[in-house]
């Protein structure tokens, strides 16, 4: 095993070295069952405790005692790792990447992790205890509150509506949004079928998993992205060459239209589903306008042969400066667009989002990814086909307000989020929306951005 995790570890694609930490973590749990230890037992920890480690596994985060658990601070990680995404569906405050100065931090000694602006607070005064205490309180008070209005419309003050979706990789996932409140998902992930099977899922089974997704939103919005493999997410059965940086390689619709047996079945799959509005089927990793000629061209066909055949609505993930810079050719043959912020902002920062050591640099409010941002939600509202944003942005509540102003209507994100953005959101006006987003573009750096945020947020005035 320590020979796999040394080979995985030395691997190109930084999003794959990543996975040593899910490939240790079946070491030690598989070793802790042999040893007679039961895996599923929870860690003991004091009250509001907050766990500091290098890196944490997935099994460990899921071992540790909920009811005590205030926090984790990791020194490595990343914020793509299993873990990060399992602490924030799990709504556990978390920070990642922070660097080994914090192991450096005294066993007991008194913390305050500020997640929402990426801060941790080491023997804090006894004022600062004291509001973050006070904060704490309201956060709870306000969280109650914030669930029980999630399934109502999220219209601003000056009465625009935001449709806040849930992103979702199961059925499961769908009636979960449901309960979350979610105006429907911006994005179901495909990946699923496909992965850790020898074989592609076959028609029926795609189609019967579709189906289902559709009937737990009922009429609510869904967004089905087609696969999005390769790159760090090899299939077994696709044949793949090796790539020197499988991120700039063959993934999303270029390995799709290199196996188009198994995507047309996919696509048959898709035309078949019922639903009351039309379904939206979104294309990943577009870079020309060719590329959905050609979906649209299948689409086309699959429906000339198989009669009965439901309406769908076509539409690309703007994920590439290439397709941002050309979103107004490619709204004459869409009907829709998502934003997908993670690989815009890896793609035109040059920044690999798996690398630890850019984590703090790789950021969606940077001034180069907002205007490619903007100047996509221009193209499309003036070509009057729906534009939103399923990245992480979206979640993001210091970013979600410059996304208002640049005119997104849509916003997808992890389900557990969705209460607290419509409550934001819903205490905002567009107009200042508008302010925020113009002098975000003036800005020179992200940080520059986040600070403007985070004042807008504790003031509400817009200078």
């Amino acid at each position: 095993m320590s020979r796999l995790s040394d080979a995985l570890g030395q691997l190109e694609d930084k999003r794959l070295r990543e996975r040593v930490d899910d490939l240790e973590d079946m070491n030690q749990r598989v070793q802790r069952v042999l040893a007679g230890e039961s895996p599923g037992d929870a860690i003991a920890l004091p009250a509001q405790a907050i766990v500091i480690a290098h890196t944490l596994l997935p099994s460990q985060l899921l071992e540790l005692d909920r009811d005590k658990l205030a926090g984790i601070c990791t020194a490595a990680g990343g914020t793509t790792s299993h873990v990060a995404i399992l602490a924030a569906s799990m709504q556990i405050p978390m920070l990642v990447a922070i660097g080994d100065a914090v192991l450096a931090v005294e066993n007991q000694a008194q913390l305050a992790v500020d997640a929402d602006f990426g801060e941790l607070h080491v023997q804090p005064r006894s004022d600062q205890i004291s509001t973050f205490r006070d904060r704490q309180q309201d956060n709870a008070v306000r969280q109650q509150q914030e669930q029980a209005a999630a399934a109502a419309d999220c219209v601003t003050i000056d009465g625009v509506r935001v449709h806040v979706c849930a992103n979702i990789a199961s059925v499961a996932d769908a009636r979960s949004a449901v309960e979350f409140g979610a105006d429907g998902s911006g994005l179901l992930r495909t990946e699923f079928l496909f992965m850790d099977r020898d074989t592609a899922p076959g028609l029926d089974e795609q189609l019967t998993v579709y189906q289902e997704a559709s009937d737990a939103l009922g009429d609510r919005l869904l967004v089905v992205r087609t696969l999005d493999a390769g790159g760090d997410k090899p299939i077994a059965y696709v044949e793949q060459r090796f790539e020197e940086n499988p991120a700039l390689g063959v993934r999303g619709i270029r390995l799709s239209l290199r196996d188009r047996g198994m995507f047309e079945t996919q696509l048959e799959a898709l035309l078949q589903v019922r639903r009351a509005s039309p379904l939206r089927v979104m294309v990943p990793m577009v870079s020309s306008v060719e590329e959905v000629e050609e979906v649209g061209d299948m689409i086309e066909r699959i429906r000339s042969r198989r009669p009965g055949s439901q309406p769908v609505h076509l539409g690309i993930m703007i994920e590439t400066p290439a397709a941002a810079l050309i979103t107004d050719r490619l709204a004459e043959i869409v009907d829709f667009f998502s934003i997908g912020t993670n690989d815009l902002t890896q793609y035109t920062l040059a920044m690999d989002r798996g690398e630890p050591l850019l984590a703090d640099r790789l950021d969606a409010l940077h001034p180069a990814v907002l205007a490619l941002i903007a100047r996509t939600a221009e193209a499309a509202n003036a070509a009057g086909k729906p534009v939103g944003v399923c990245g992480g942005a979206a979640g993001d509540l210091l970013a979600a307000p410059i996304l208002v102003g640049f005119g997104i209507r849509e916003l997808s994100m992890v389900a557990s989020g969705i209460a607290r953005q419509k409550a934001r959101l819903r205490e905002l006006s567009t107009k200042d929306c508008e302010k925020l987003a113009t002098r975000a573009l003036a800005m020179r750096s992200a940080g520059e951005v986040r600070a403007m945020m985070r004042e807008f947020a504790v003031t509400g005035d817009v200078k």
